[in-house]
């Protein structure tokens, strides 16, 4: 994943190293490991792009190791819910003023409050 390029795929870390660069500078290292129960957070790149809030992406991500990714694109997402009965409006967001939910979301929310707000990703679990 290449600073200012265009992406509309979600990244899953499965397994190694990468490093988060902004600007050719070093933001962090992130360690993926889906396979150890010991890891809390699933590391991802490339929601705001998925979600389609920024067009290109903000960093670059840099693989330290061999790494292991699983990708999940925006038009397979798109299929899957159209076959399910359900859409995600890609463009706004995080400014809807409500959530699938009918809740008021006045407040921009994250990607993965989003796609948890689907009934098709919460029959699938955390």
């Amino acid at each position: 994943l290449e600073q200012g390029e265009s992406c509309m795929d979600l990244f899953f870390l499965a397994k190694g190293w990468v490093s988060i660069e902004i600007d050719s500078r070093l933001l962090r290292e992130e360690n993926g490991n889906l396979d150890s129960r010991m890891q809390k957070d699933v590391i991802v790149f490339g929601a705001l792009g998925f979600l389609g809030i920024c067009p290109t992406s903000s960093s670059s991500i840099i693989a330290s190791s061999a790494c292991r990714v699983r990708i999940l694109h925006a038009s397979v997402l798109q299929g899957v819910l159209e076959a399910n009965n359900e859409t995600l409006q890609m463009k706004g967001l995080p400014s809807a003023s409500k959530s699938h939910s009918g809740q008021d979301n006045s407040q921009p929310i994250s990607a993965k409050r989003c796609l948890r707000s689907l009934p098709l990703f919460d029959k699938l679990g955390s």
